[in-house]
């Protein structure tokens, strides 16, 4: 499952006795309505084209959800071409968010200059969601991760170099129960 299907099942689920605490994605198509790739997909596949949609849209469901307890976290890459061509919208969900009454702390989106949709991008920005997890499990409401690039990711080693297979940090809260696995 992709981003926008982690994001469009969790609050869907919101109001149901759901399993689900939170969700994070990252560089999820999080406005398939206004993305041109949305409106082709929706206009070719449902029958009732882009408004049908809307039912599986990230950004229109947080709409109807003001006074919930929402937990999401976003990140995205400004170097990312699927960003540059409009296709994923993080500000989007972060307006309809905001609009709805969330704050940071509820649905944090964070938009990495110069960053791509790529392996590196996620290495760069992992140990943040790793951090993240034990507080929406917890109920806390703040993160106390740093939410720069970790300095052991593999975007920063020197080409030849292998990476470690876990990092120090994430093995050892792995090991206490205080983050989640991959």
């Amino acid at each position: 499952m992709g981003g926008m299907g982690a994001l469009t099942l969790y609050l869907k689920s919101l109001g149901s006795a759901s399993a689900y605490r939170s969700a994070s994605a990252f560089a999820p198509i999080s406005n398939p309505v206004k993305a041109p790739w949305g409106e082709k997909a929706y206009a070719g596949y449902l029958a009732g084209g882009v408004d049908e949609g809307k039912a599986w849209d990230p950004t229109e469901l947080i709409k109807g959800l003001s006074g919930k307890d929402l937990n999401v976290l976003v990140d995205a890459g400004t170097g990312d071409d699927f960003y540059k061509k409009a296709q994923i919208l993080p500000e989007n969900l972060q307006a309809a968010a905001t609009a709805a009454g969330f704050g940071q702390d509820k649905v944090r989106i964070n938009l990495r200059e110069g960053y791509d949709h790529s392996y590196y991008f996620i290495s760069s920005f992992v140990s943040f969601f790793f951090a993240w997890f034990p507080t929406r499990r917890a109920g806390q409401e703040q993160v106390n991760a740093d939410p720069r690039p970790s300095p052991g990711c593999v975007a920063r080693r020197r080409p030849g170099r292998r990476p470690r297979e876990v990092p120090r940090k994430v093995a050892e809260r792995l090991s206490r129960g205080t983050a989640m696995p991959l």
